[in-house]
């Protein structure tokens, strides 16, 4: 999740096609802030990406976790 290159619908059609094709789908940003810099995210995109994933029923975690959960 980067200011300089956020863009809802492509991250939306991400969502689906991660939900639809039972993938894996990994976010990053360099931090969350009011008045991100163009590698960070302010909590507005943070919460739009949290809430798509909530509503496509997509589990959130830690890499670490999702790493053993595929290994265990």
């Amino acid at each position: 999740m980067e200011a300089r290159c956020w863009n809802e619908a492509v991250i939306n059609r991400a969502i689906r096609y991660a939900q639809h094709n039972h993938g894996w789908i990994v976010f990053y940003t360099h931090g969350i802030s009011d008045t991100p810099g163009p590698y960070g995210a302010s909590e507005a995109m943070l919460r739009h990406v949290l809430d798509s994933l909530s509503a496509a029923r997509i589990p959130v975690m830690p890499m670490r976790e999702a790493v053993d959960l595929v290994l265990n």
